[in-house]
């Protein structure tokens, strides 16, 4: 009957003990989902004794951005780093980066052809991008002597071989004979069949695509346009790398968007996909999103409703701390008045033994 009494009285804190520790557990949630997508956190891993900020400008067709703006870019990044840092933090490299080109292209084995999906790449892709191996090895970047062959994912090399471990077998791109580097993993999840991940892809590097749809890689007014550019900038005060950017890329605000991946799970940015929701779905820039953007942003969609009830569950929370505070109020009238007593005891006891020790001497 006692504990029946005690949960009555003070249940409001037992359910506002619950909900905080509910809330809590959708704080952590959200936190794991975001660190298990390994492109979004390349900032955390990539360097522990620097701050780093990853970024991500995409921009659609019409925006004009191709290979020709990069030595710009570049340079620009690298006159800002070395105007902004201290030469002690500008040892080692405080710079990285790797662009994209998205589209479709004929490969062929001596078993099998198709039509599949093409990635150029270039610079550090698979530092951004680290792709489970399935066999083989990656190329790094434009001047690297692997860098003339082609990596495939698992849906690629069954439906062009059959099998999986194909590293150093010869392809056919566009009448290119092209060694098979390596071949990386598909997930298999909702996720990703929905972001398009899981369908026969390819990447080459940019180069190398841009010889076999015959185009002069030295002609860069006639160069692919490209539709992601990743980066990774030493960010010595906030926000120095994102303002550098924009700095330099001068683009139609319609054509393109930015993302600053190393922020994007904080829990600020979390409470803005809530105050965007309905925005969010709708894309004004007509931007090309390749897979894992569109993994990342289904991703921030579940997010996004974990952290409403996270919200509510700490609203909640708030509530019946405030209730039970208000309904044991009258028993901290009592027991503040009985303390008040005690003390006025305590105080006359005091007196009276000072009194006493006074008539002693």
């Amino acid at each position: 009957m006692q504990i029946k009494v005690y949960i009555k009285k003070y249940i409001a804190f037992i359910f506002c003990l619950a909900f905080l520790c509910a809330g809590l557990l959708l704080q952590w949630l959200c936190v794991s989902i975001g660190e298990n997508i390994l492109d979004q956190n390349v900032a955390k891993t990539y360097g522990q004794d620097k701050e780093y900020s990853q970024l991500t400008l995409f921009t659609s067709s019409v925006a004009g951005f191709n290979k020709k703006n990069i030595p710009e870019l570049r340079g620009g990044i690298k006159k800002a780093i070395q105007e902004s840092v201290s030469v002690d933090e500008i040892s080692g490299r405080n710079f990285i980066d790797a662009y994209t080109a998205i589209d479709k292209i004929d490969v062929s084995s001596k078993k099998n052809g198709a039509s599949v999906q093409v990635y150029a790449v270039a610079g550090d892709f698979f530092v951004f991008h680290p792709l489970p191996l399935v066999s083989g090895s990656y190329f790094s970047d434009e001047n690297d002597e692997n860098s003339d062959g082609i990596v495939l994912n698992e849906l690629a090399a069954w439906q062009l071989f059959g099998a999986t471990d194909v590293a150093g077998m010869q392809v056919e791109v566009a009448n290119i004979s092209m060694p098979v580097r390596g071949v990386v993993k598909d997930i298999d999840s909702k996720f990703s069949e929905a972001s398009g991940e899981n369908i026969p892809r390819v990447y080459l590097s940019f180069d190398r695509y841009l010889q076999a749809i015959e185009l002069d890689p030295e002609n860069l007014e006639t160069a692919s346009y490209i539709y992601c550019y990743e980066a990774l900038i030493i960010n010595p005060v906030k926000d120095f790398a994102i303002n550098t950017v924009k700095d330099i890329v001068k683009l139609d605000e319609n054509t393109f968007e930015y993302v600053i991946n190393s922020e994007r799970f904080t829990f600020v940015n979390r409470l803005l996909l809530v105050k965007n929701f309905f925005n969010r779905v709708m894309n004004k820039t007509g931007v090309v999103y390749p897979y894992w953007e569109n993994y990342a942003r289904a991703k921030e969609q579940v997010i996004m409703l974990i952290t409403i009830a996270e919200i509510l569950f700490f609203l909640s929370s708030t509530v019946f701390l405030v209730i039970g505070i208000v309904k044991l109020k009258p028993e901290y009238m009592m027991l503040k008045k009985f303390l008040n007593n005690k003390k006025e005891d305590l105080s006359e006891f005091i007196k009276a033994k000072m009194r006493k020790r006074m008539e002693e001497k």
